[in-house]
């Protein structure tokens, strides 16, 4: 089962967990649910912005092309993603989830 998948599943089943099992604090139910919501849109997110762009009529060339495309300056890959690398996209990402789980500890309290 892919990644993405996998996440909607065990938010529904979380759900219907919750629906059905009225015991446990509903706290901890948000927390978890806003949780696996909140990852999947930071992973969403980081996979949006670390593909490659090119045009499926695109040749085999341009593909390589796009490949090797290196900063003559610095000799570090160019940014192709609309100006975000891909470091700095997955510093984004982990930045992001930190804060996200943060927010899930202090809101079970």
């Amino acid at each position: 089962m892919p990644f993405y998948q996998s996440r909607v599943f065990r938010n529904l089943l979380a759900n219907r967990v919750q629906s059905h099992v009225r015991f446990q604090p509903f706290n901890a139910f948000l927390s978890g649910f806003s949780a696996a919501v909140g990852q999947f849109v930071l992973t969403a997110s980081l996979r949006m912005q670390t593909a490659e762009r090119l045009p499926p009529t695109a040749s085999a060339e341009a593909k390589k092309a796009a490949a090797k495309k290196m900063d003559g300056a610095s000799g570090e890959v160019g940014e192709q993603n609309g100006g975000v690398s891909s470091e700095r996209a997955f510093a984004d990402f982990v930045f992001g989830s930190l804060i996200l789980h943060a927010f899930c500890v202090n809101f079970i309290n």
